[in-house]
This record gives C-alpha cells, structure tokens and sequence, in this order.
C-alpha cells in the first residue's frame, strides 16, 4: 500500500470513528456562515438607517430655510392702477383711485394716501387693505373750478403685517339696482341722475365701519362717484342705498357696487350673537 493511499485510509477511519466530532464542527462552520451573513446584513442596514436619517436631516434643513426665506420675504408695494376726477357741481369735483394689493399674506389697517388735484395737495385719506384685492379709493367735493383738472394719488405711509391663517370670508347681495333720471317738475331740464339698490350682507359675521361705493362706468371711464360709511352692518341684515347726482351724467352708464370692510381687524367684526 502506497503512502498516500494509507494518508486516505486513516483519514477515512478517523471520521468513521469521530462522526460526532465531525457533525458538531459542520453546525459550527454553518453558525459561523451564519452569523457572517447576519453581520453583513446588520453593517448595510445601519448604513441604510443612518443614511436615511441624514436624508430626513437634509430634508428638515431645506423645509427649514423655506420657512426662513418665507418668513423674511418684504410685501409688494400697493399699486395705483388708475386716478380719475369727474365734476361734483360748478365748483367741486370728486376723485377715486383704483388700488391693488397684489399681496397674499399681507394687509394693512393704517394706510395714508393724498390726492393732488391741479398741483394742490388735499387733506390726507385714511384706508384699509385686505389681501389681495382691488378696490375703489374715492374722496368727495373737492373745491376745483378748472374745466379738465388733472390729478395724480401718492401713498404717504403703509403698515403692513402679516396675516396669519384665513380671514373672514365676506359675501354681499346687491338687488333692485337702478339708474334712472329724476325731474322734480314737468318743466324741469333733465339734469339729476339717481341710483338706488338694495344691499344684503349674506356673511356669517357683522362688520363696523362698512365703506359703501358706487360708480357710474362709462366702458372703463368713471363718470360718476358716490360713497357713504355705515357704522354697522350686521349678518343677514339688508339696507336701503341710493346716491343723487345733479349732473346730466350719461343713461348708458353702468353703476358698479362695492363694499370695503376690513377682515383681518377683529374690531371691526360683529360674531353672530352680537345684538
């Protein structure tokens, strides 16, 4: 027998006479196997947790800076999108400016503004502005006897803030709207225009300080201007309006109703239970 056939013999006769040695140390080289595997398996999935917190870290961070640059962000300034003056008598003329808050989360409860008619600065105006809204800015009898005065409107002062969550919203009916023409006597020229309207607050909340304007377009040119403030106005109550201009001002003109209250301003909003 050569030597390596009797190397195979004894090694064959050693592991028929040690199968119990041999068994434990396959168990043991398939734990070991095991256990390797679960160790990788543990490395990639602390790295996957990890790099997953970082990501989530990341993410918070470029929230974060959105939340800031937001939070820094300056107002748009408030536009005049146009001026006009029509004739209030011989000796007046009434002026309204057309104004725009392009702003979504700004408003402002104290505004000043001054109308210059034919170079002469008037008294300043007080305003409101909501978020995003155009609105009708007018001021009444204004002392001019120049036949085609010019004027121009400058915001002196703004206090803007922000608005936080959604304002109130406001709903309005207007019915029974009416432009007509009024002569006192038979004789009488047709000089006097009249419009009158029913106006509803159909909001589930009140307000102070309502401000009530009417304009007579001509396509986009005002013809006419009439505004009133009404102390209070309640939910659901309706009231009665009407404005008289001794003017013979165009019948094809349309008359545009519009209502400015101030809905960020918890002082100037009547709850439902409020007698």
């Amino acid at each position: 027998m050569s030597d390596g056939e009797q190397k195979a013999f004894g090694l064959g006769y050693w592991i028929f006479t040690h199968k119990r040695q041999v068994h434990v140390g396959q168990v043991g080289g398939l734990g070991l196997v095991c256990l390797i595997i679960w160790g990788i398996v543990g490395v990639h999935s602390v790295r996957y947790l990890t790099n997953r917190s970082v990501d989530r870290v990341v993410q918070q961070s470029f929230l974060a800076t959105d939340i800031l640059f937001y939070s820094i962000a300056t107002p748009q300034s408030l536009r005049v999108l146009s001026v006009q003056v029509v004739k209030h008598d011989d000796t007046h003329v009434d002026v309204v400016a057309l104004m725009r808050n392009d702003n979504a989360v700004f408003a402002s409860h104290e505004v000043e503004g001054q109308f210059t008619v034919d170079g002469v600065k008037q008294a300043p105006v007080s305003f409101f502005v909501n978020v995003n809204e155009t609105f009708y800015l007018p001021q009444l009898s204004i002392l001019s006897t120049a036949s085609d005065p010019s004027v121009t409107f400058t915001v002196l002062n703004i206090d803007w803030f922000r608005v936080h969550g959604e304002p109130l919203q406001e709903r309005w009916e207007v019915s029974d709207l009416a432009y007509t023409s009024l002569a006192f006597s038979e004789d009488q020229v047709d000089l006097t225009r009249q419009v009158k309207w029913t106006l509803t607050n159909k909001s589930a909340y009140g307000f102070r300080n309502a401000v009530v304007t009417v304009v007579l377009l001509q396509d986009t040119a005002v013809v006419g201007v009439g505004s009133t403030v009404t102390d209070r106005f309640a939910s659901l109550e309706a009231k009665n309006y009407s404005f008289t201009w001794s003017e013979s001002l165009p019948l094809s003109a349309e008359p545009q109703v519009q209502v400015h209250v101030d809905r960020t301003d918890s002082n100037q909003i009547l709850s439902p239970d409020t007698d």
